[in-house]
C-alpha cells in the first residue's frame, strides 16, 4: 500500500472515530456542538498518544482509555465533558472494512454500556 493510500485511509479512519465520538456524546447527553468539539480533541489526542508510544519504542495498544489520555496530558478534564468519570475506551487503529468494529465504548454510571461502531451506529452492549 502506498504512503498516499495509507494517508487517505488514515484520514477516513480518523473521520469515522470522530463521528463515533460525536454520536456517543449525543447518546449520553453531551450536546451536538460540544460533542463535536470534544470529538475533534479526542481524535487528535488518540493520534498523538499512538505517535508518542511509537516514538518511545513501545507497542501501540489497540485501545486507550479516556482516563489514560487525561493522565498522560493528551487531554484535560474539561475535554472529557459529560463523560468525565465514566469508563471510556477508544480504539486507536481503525479498519474501515470492519463496520461492526467497536470504535468507542462507554460504561455509564448505571453500569450499562454503549458502543459506537465503525458504521456510525451507537448501540447498547449486552452484558
Amino acid at each position: 500500500m502506498s504512503t498516499k493510500t495509507r494517508y487517505v485511509l488514515g484520514g477516513v479512519g480518523m473521520g469515522v472515530i470522530a463521528l463515533a465520538l460525536v454520536v456517543v456524546g449525543m447518546a449520553v447527553g453531551t450536546g451536538r456542538e460540544s460533542g463535536t468539539l470534544h470529538a475533534v480533541r479526542w481524535m487528535e489526542a488518540v493520534k498523538a498518544y499512538g505517535e508518542s508510544m511509537r516514538q518511545e519504542g513501545q507497542e501501540v495498544p489497540a485501545e486507550v482509555t479516556l482516563s489514560e489520555l487525561i493522565r498522560r496530558g493528551f487531554l484535560s478534564e474539561s475535554d472529557a465533558g459529560d463523560l468525565l468519570g465514566m469508563e471510556v475506551t477508544l480504539r486507536i487503529h481503525v479498519d474501515e472494512t470492519q463496520p461492526g468494529e467497536v470504535l468507542a465504548k462507554v460504561v455509564l454510571p448505571d453500569g450499562s454500556t454503549v458502543v459506537a461502531l465503525g458504521d456510525g451506529s451507537v448501540q447498547p452492549m449486552r452484558r
